[in-house]
C-alpha cells in the first residue's frame, strides 16, 4: 500500500525528532592499572647447611696384647670407663709362669755361686798374704768371682725380662678413657698388636660429620659451626671445622669432617647423635615475592616498571631458587629496577600502569 505524500513527511519528522534526542556514545578511555612494585637490590643471602652426626674424642687409641694367646679373662666391655692401668683382660701365662719359676731359679743359683766364689777368693788372698798358696790359685780364684758376679747380672736380665714378658700377658689401660669398642673375647686366641679394645682417652671431643663433597666449598673459609643434641636441643656448644678427610668414602660417597667442641657440655656424652649447623654467604642475588613470578615463552620472568612512561614490560630471569616465601633471582635484573610484585594475573607488554602507592592518592 502507497502513503499518501502528508504522511511520509509527517513519519520523517518524527524519525528526525527521535533521533534528536539521543545523546552523542561517549568514547570509552582506557584507564591505567594499578600494581605494587618493589625496587630490586642485591644481598648476599645466607645459605644453611644442616646434618646429622656423633660425639667422638678427640684422641682414640686401640689397645691391644705385646704378646700372643689366648684370652682367659675379660674385665670390662663397651662404653665402660676405665683409668689409666686399669686392668682390662689376661691372656693365658703358662709358659711365661714357667719361664718365670726357671728365671728366679737361675737368679738363686747365681746368687749362691757368687757367695762362694767371694769365699774362695777371700781365702786365695789371705793364703797369698802368708806366702801359703801360689799367684796362680790365686788369680783363678779371683777370675771365678767375676765370672760369678757376671752370671748374677745375667740372671737378674733374664728375669727382668722374663716378669716383662709376663705382665705382656695383662692388658692394662694406657691412660683414663671410655671403651668404644670390643673386637676379641674370652677364648678366642689373639697375636701379638691385634687389636681388642678401642679407647676414647677423655679430654677434648669433636663432633664427626660424614658431608656429600658438593657442600665443600673449595677456597672459602670452614664456617662457624652450630652443634645440638638431638635428644636436647637446648644443650648447645660453637665449634670449628678441625680436620677434613683427604679422600671420598666410595661406600657412601661423602668425606668425613671434624668440627672440634671447645669446651663441649659434659652431656654431650660419646657416641651421642648431633646436628650441626651452618651459614655461609653465597652469591649476590635479589629477593623477591613469589608473586612475582611470570614466564616469558615458557622460561622464568618478571615484569619491570618503564619509569619513563608509566608501563611495563616482561623481562626474563635466571632464578637461583625457588622457596616458600622468596624468589630468589641470580641474573636478569639491574640494580634498582623497580618490579611489579602484586598485580601481575592480567598484564600484557607494554601496559600502561600506575603504581598502588600513587592510585590511592
Amino acid at each position: 500500500m502507497t502513503l499518501p505524500a502528508t504522511q511520509i513527511v509527517w513519519v520523517l519528522a518524527l524519525t528526525a525528532a527521535v533521533a534528536g534526542c539521543k545523546e552523542p556514545t561517549p568514547e570509552r578511555k582506557q584507564t591505567a592499572s594499578p600494581v605494587k612494585l618493589e625496587a630490586a637490590h642485591a644481598q648476599l643471602l645466607r645459605n644453611e647447611v644442616s646434618l646429622t652426626g656423633v660425639i667422638a674424642a678427640r684422641v682414640e687409641a686401640n689397645l691391644s696384647f705385646r704378646t700372643g694367646g689366648r684370652i682367659t679373662e675379660r674385665l670390662v666391655d663397651v662404653d665402660d670407663g676405665v683409668k689409666k692401668g686399669q686392668l682390662l683382660a689376661r691372656i693365658a701365662a703358662e709358659v711365661q709362669d714357667a719361664d718365670l719359676s726357671s728365671a728366679h731359679a737361675s737368679l738363686t743359683a747365681a746368687e749362691a755361686n757368687l757367695s762362694h766364689a767371694e769365699i774362695a777368693y777371700r781365702r786365695q788372698a789371705k793364703l797369698l798374704r802368708k806366702n801359703i798358696t801360689s799367684r796362680s790359685n790365686y788369680e783363678a780364684a779371683e777370675e771365678g768371682l767375676e765370672v760369678a758376679r757376671s752370671s748374677l747380672e745375667v740372671a737378674r736380665a733374664t728375669l727382668s725380662n722374663v716378669e716383662e714378658a709376663r705382665a705382656y700377658t695383662e692388658l692394662r689401660a694406657e691412660a683414663d678413657g671410655i671403651i668404644t669398642a670390643r673386637r676379641a673375647d674370652v677364648g678366642e686366641t689373639v697375636g701379638a698388636a691385634q687389636t681388642v679394645f678401642s679407647i676414647a682417652l677423655n679430654g677434648p671431643r669433636d663432633a664427626v660429620f660424614d658431608v656429600y663433597e658438593a657442600l665443600l666449598l673449595e677456597g672459602t673459609a670452614p664456617p662457624e659451626v652450630t652443634v645440638s643434641l638431638v635428644s636436647n636441643p637446648a644443650v648447645v656448644a660453637k665449634g670449628r671445622v678441625r680436620q677434613i678427610a683427604p679422600s671420598v668414602d666410595q661406600a657412601t660417597g661423602t668425606v668425613r669432617v671434624k668440627v672440634s667442641l671447645e669446651p663441649a657440655s659434659e652431656t654431650m656424652s660419646l657416641g651421642a647423635p648431633v646436628v650441626g649447623r651452618a651459614f655461609t654467604d653465597g652469591e649476590p642475588v635479589i629477593v623477591l615475592p613469589p608473586a612475582a613470578l611470570a614466564s616469558a615463552l615458557g622460561k622464568p620472568a618478571v615484569w619491570v616498571f618503564q619509569t619513563k612512561n608509566q608501563t611495563v614490560h616482561l623481562q626474563a630471569v635466571d632464578l637461583a631458587s625457588f622457596q616458600t616465601n622468596a624468589l630468589i633471582v641470580s641474573g636478569g635484573l639491574r640494580e634498582g629496577e623497580q618490579v611489579v610484585v602484586e598485580g601481575t594475573k592480567l598484564l600484557r607488554e607494554g601496559q600502561t600502569v600506575i603504581p598502588a602507592d600513587e592510585a590511592t592518592q
